[in-house]
Protein backbone atom coordinates (compact mmCIF):
# COMPACT_ATOMS: atom_id res chain seq x y z
CA UNK A 1 0.00 0.00 0.00
CA UNK A 2 2.85 2.26 0.84
CA UNK A 3 4.13 2.26 -2.65
CA UNK A 4 0.83 2.95 -4.69
CA UNK A 5 0.66 6.05 -2.01
CA UNK A 6 4.35 6.83 -3.34
CA UNK A 7 3.96 6.15 -6.74
CA UNK A 8 0.41 8.49 -6.74
CA UNK A 9 2.14 11.19 -5.21
CA UNK A 10 0.21 11.06 -1.92
CA UNK A 11 3.17 10.29 0.42
CA UNK A 12 6.83 11.50 -0.03
CA UNK A 13 9.35 8.29 -0.24
CA UNK A 14 11.39 9.43 2.73
CA UNK A 15 8.14 10.16 4.77
CA UNK A 16 6.96 6.75 4.28
CA UNK A 17 10.58 4.96 4.58
CA UNK A 18 10.46 6.90 8.21
CA UNK A 19 6.93 5.19 9.36
CA UNK A 20 7.50 2.06 8.10
CA UNK A 21 11.09 1.80 10.11
CA UNK A 22 8.80 3.67 13.31
CA UNK A 23 6.10 0.82 12.85
CA UNK A 24 8.76 -1.87 12.52
CA UNK A 25 11.07 -0.31 14.94
CA UNK A 26 14.26 -0.46 13.10
CA UNK A 27 16.59 2.77 11.99
CA UNK A 28 15.76 4.63 9.29
CA UNK A 29 18.76 5.62 6.90
CA UNK A 30 19.63 7.98 4.36
CA UNK A 31 22.19 5.88 2.41
CA UNK A 32 23.72 9.05 0.39
CA UNK A 33 25.08 9.71 4.00
CA UNK A 34 26.12 5.96 4.79
CA UNK A 35 29.77 4.63 4.38
CA UNK A 36 28.87 1.31 2.29
CA UNK A 37 31.56 -1.28 2.70
CA UNK A 38 32.21 -3.11 -0.80
CA UNK A 39 32.85 -6.95 0.63
CA UNK A 40 29.47 -6.40 2.34
CA UNK A 41 27.73 -5.46 -0.90
CA UNK A 42 29.70 -8.87 -2.36
CA UNK A 43 27.48 -11.10 0.09
CA UNK A 44 24.52 -10.63 -2.22
CA UNK A 45 24.34 -11.20 -6.01
CA UNK A 46 23.64 -7.99 -8.05
CA UNK A 47 20.02 -9.52 -9.47
CA UNK A 48 19.31 -10.52 -5.82
CA UNK A 49 19.56 -7.24 -4.64
CA UNK A 50 17.18 -5.97 -7.38
CA UNK A 51 14.79 -8.55 -6.86
CA UNK A 52 14.39 -7.66 -3.67
CA UNK A 53 15.38 -4.29 -3.23
CA UNK A 54 17.93 -5.24 -0.61
CA UNK A 55 21.48 -3.55 -0.10
CA UNK A 56 24.36 -5.05 1.98
CA UNK A 57 25.79 -2.09 3.82
CA UNK A 58 28.38 -3.38 6.33
CA UNK A 59 29.81 -6.67 7.47
CA UNK A 60 31.24 -6.55 10.89
CA UNK A 61 32.51 -10.50 11.90
CA UNK A 62 29.02 -12.40 11.87
CA UNK A 63 26.46 -9.81 11.71
CA UNK A 64 25.66 -8.03 8.15
CA UNK A 65 23.60 -4.61 7.67
CA UNK A 66 20.55 -4.96 5.08
CA UNK A 67 19.07 -1.62 3.99
CA UNK A 68 15.59 -2.78 3.04
CA UNK A 69 12.44 -0.79 1.90
CA UNK A 70 10.16 -2.64 3.34
CA UNK A 71 8.72 -5.32 5.77
CA UNK A 72 7.65 -7.35 2.62
CA UNK A 73 11.13 -9.16 2.60
CA UNK A 74 12.31 -10.34 5.75
CA UNK A 75 11.18 -13.61 4.54
CA UNK A 76 14.91 -13.42 2.15
CA UNK A 77 16.49 -11.46 5.18
CA UNK A 78 16.07 -14.83 7.19
CA UNK A 79 17.16 -17.09 3.96
CA UNK A 80 20.02 -14.77 3.68
CA UNK A 81 21.21 -15.34 7.37
CA UNK A 82 20.95 -19.15 7.06
CA UNK A 83 22.82 -19.20 3.71
CA UNK A 84 25.92 -16.74 4.80
CA UNK A 85 25.97 -17.98 8.81
CA UNK A 86 25.33 -14.76 9.67
CA UNK A 87 23.07 -12.00 11.99
CA UNK A 88 21.23 -10.00 9.62
CA UNK A 89 20.32 -6.55 11.08
CA UNK A 90 17.84 -4.65 8.58
CA UNK A 91 17.58 -0.95 8.24
CA UNK A 92 14.90 1.08 6.45
CA UNK A 93 15.50 3.46 3.31
CA UNK A 94 13.65 4.11 0.51
CA UNK A 95 13.69 2.86 -2.66
CA UNK A 96 15.24 5.44 -4.80
CA UNK A 97 18.42 5.29 -2.49
CA UNK A 98 18.61 1.37 -2.80
CA UNK A 99 17.93 1.51 -6.65
CA UNK A 100 20.50 4.74 -6.69
CA UNK A 101 23.42 2.66 -4.85
CA UNK A 102 22.19 -0.77 -6.00
CA UNK A 103 23.08 0.77 -9.66
CA UNK A 104 26.76 2.74 -7.72
CA UNK A 105 28.11 0.02 -6.16
CA UNK A 106 27.62 -2.82 -8.39
CA UNK A 107 29.46 -1.33 -10.86
CA UNK A 108 32.00 0.03 -8.57
CA UNK A 109 32.67 -3.63 -7.13
CA UNK A 110 31.92 -5.72 -10.45
CA UNK A 111 31.17 -8.60 -8.87
CA UNK A 112 33.14 -11.35 -9.71
CA UNK A 113 31.16 -14.73 -10.59
CA UNK A 114 32.23 -17.11 -8.00
CA UNK A 115 31.17 -20.25 -7.71
CA UNK A 116 28.99 -19.38 -4.36
CA UNK A 117 27.80 -16.08 -5.71
CA UNK A 118 26.28 -18.90 -8.66
CA UNK A 119 25.12 -21.10 -6.14
CA UNK A 120 23.23 -18.45 -4.57
CA UNK A 121 21.90 -17.66 -7.49
CA UNK A 122 20.96 -20.87 -8.54
CA UNK A 123 18.88 -21.62 -5.45
CA UNK A 124 16.96 -18.56 -6.29
CA UNK A 125 16.20 -20.00 -9.77
CA UNK A 126 18.82 -17.11 -11.80
CA UNK A 127 20.98 -19.81 -13.25
CA UNK A 128 19.98 -22.73 -14.91
CA UNK A 129 21.89 -24.66 -17.30
CA UNK A 130 21.88 -28.22 -18.92
CA UNK A 131 24.16 -30.93 -16.24
CA UNK A 132 24.59 -30.03 -12.22
CA UNK A 133 26.16 -27.58 -10.69
CA UNK A 134 28.20 -29.71 -9.17
CA UNK A 135 29.51 -30.66 -13.16
CA UNK A 136 30.00 -26.63 -13.19
CA UNK A 137 32.35 -27.14 -9.75
CA UNK A 138 34.66 -29.57 -11.57
CA UNK A 139 34.91 -27.95 -14.54
CA UNK A 140 34.62 -24.33 -14.67
CA UNK A 141 35.11 -23.95 -18.41
CA UNK A 142 31.60 -24.68 -18.81
CA UNK A 143 30.80 -21.95 -17.07
CA UNK A 144 29.96 -20.45 -20.23
CA UNK A 145 27.02 -22.98 -21.59
CA UNK A 146 25.27 -21.43 -18.11
CA UNK A 147 22.39 -19.33 -18.77
CA UNK A 148 21.78 -16.67 -16.28
CA UNK A 149 18.05 -15.43 -16.41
Amino acid sequence: MGRVLVRDDLVLSRDMATLTAIDLGLAMVDLRSETIEHQAVLQVPEEVARKYMDLPLIKTGNRLTVAMTDSSELQFLQDLAARKGCSIDPVITTEEDIQEHVNREYRLTAQPLTAETLADAAELGKVSRPGTYKEWQRNPSTLFSWTIR
